[in-house]
């Protein structure tokens, strides 16, 4: 249940939301043909795909990629100009396909309070660690 201030502060937090994403396009449609799109020198992808089946032990998503799938997505990105970093579970496949990257590892939270170490593969020389940045909150 909100309290009561929540709904009180509702306005300036959309207002606040609305000027961070006034610059942001949102689409609705296959990533593929987003990632094809948007393929430029100057473009950021951060490509978040549903964890291999072999990674992870239940169905969690609504929209599943069998590993023929996430082949095709990491093909792919391969061949783009736009700097691209894709995180998941490490996987022979990834670092197959994704070999001559630079991989990061995180501890993140898992189900039922545990941890699991995640990895990001960049295909460009990274900044800043991970450690180093800090989440913004969207809302």
């Amino acid at each position: 249940m909100y309290a009561l201030r929540d709904w009180y502060n509702l306005p300036d937090c959309i207002l606040e939301t609305a000027e961070r994403l006034r610059h942001v396009q949102i689409d609705n449609r296959p990533a593929i043909e987003i990632i094809k799109r948007f393929n430029y020198s100057d473009v950021f992808m951060y490509i978040d795909p549903p964890y291999l089946f072999g990674t992870r032990t239940t169905k969690q998503y609504k929209h599943e990629m069998s590993d023929a799938d996430h082949r095709c997505l990491l093909e792919l990105l391969v061949t783009l100009k736009a700097k691209v970093m894709i995180s998941g579970y490490e996987s022979e496949l990834y670092n197959e396909v994704l070999q001559g990257w630079h991989k990061e590892y995180f501890k993140s939270n898992a189900e039922h309070g545990g941890f699991r170490i995640e990895v990001i593969w960049m295909n460009y020389e990274r900044q800043i660690t991970i450690q180093e940045f800090q989440q913004q909150k969207l809302f």
